[in-house]
């Protein structure tokens, strides 16, 4: 039994040279990738496994799941290329980032409506508590000021984060904008909570490569595929249909009651 769990955690080792690369990315990160039953879908899935097809390379979503352990199999070389991730000195020991960026993400501030607070600045943070989903990094200058100025607690699902704002145990959250609103109208939390009219700020996301995948030699044509991308408008027409298949996917499945 060992012997198999050992095979399965086992870096993929001649990923791309065997013709099939694992991707992955967010599990609730619409329109860039979401979950459906075990594997990832979305438009940034849409896009890798178009570009990789270029190079004779088969993509194989993978489940996603939180993203701290997403970033830990992607540093092991279990992953292979990662979808919708942000910049840090960390992350670049393991991750080679490629340019451009696919997207700019609009990070808010979300507060319970019968609790809500004035945001304008990141000092009105201080002195309250607030929530992230576990492996969430922002940019360096925020993270600095979170550890010494702020108090933010962790969870490994957004819905969690939800639920603590919801029952008054935290006072806010922090998160991505566009994903929190669908997923606080997915498990019924709208009306409940709402974003500050200010955001925090916005960051940029990026498809980066396991330096420990041998995908890291297609580097190069991977990035100026991407650059077609964006220039052409592809990217912004993959989020568009992705927005539909999203909403189309929540129809039919009633929304959650908190």
């Amino acid at each position: 039994m060992l012997g198999v769990c050992a095979l399965l955690l086992a870096p993929t080792g001649r990923a791309c040279e065997d013709g099939v690369a694992v991707i992955s990315g967010g599990d609730t990160y619409p329109p860039l990738s979401w979950r459906r039953g075990d594997t990832l879908v979305g438009a940034s899935v849409d896009m890798v496994r178009h570009i990789l097809t270029e190079v004779g390379v088969t993509a194989k979503p993978d489940e996603g799941g939180p993203w701290k352990r997403v970033l830990r199999r992607t540093r092991d070389g279990q992953v292979d290329i990662l979808m919708g991730v942000r910049k840090s000195p960390e992350r670049e020991n393991f991750l080679l980032y490629l340019d451009p960026p696919i997207t700019p993400s609009v990070q808010g501030v979300f507060v319970p409506v019968q609790h809500a607070f004035n945001y304008n600045t990141w000092k009105d943070l201080q002195g309250k508590s607030g929530s992230i989903t576990l492996g969430t990094n922002f940019d360096d200058e925020f993270d600095a000021y979170a550890r010494e100025h702020l108090s933010l607690q962790s969870v490994r699902k957004v819905e969690q984060n939800f639920m603590k704002l919801d029952k008054g145990r935290v006072d806010y959250m922090l998160g991505p904008l566009v994903p929190t609103q669908l997923y606080l109208e997915k498990f019924g939390y709208t009306g409940k909570i709402i974003n500050a009219d200010t955001p925090l700020m916005t960051l940029q996301e990026y498809v980066a490569i396991s330096r420990k995948s041998p995908c890291i030699k297609h580097a190069t044509h991977i990035s100026k595929a991407l650059q077609s991308w964006t220039d052409s408008g592809k990217i912004n027409d993959a989020m568009e249909n992705s927005f539909v298949d999203w909403f189309q996917e929540q129809e039919a499945v009633p929304a959650k009651k908190p």
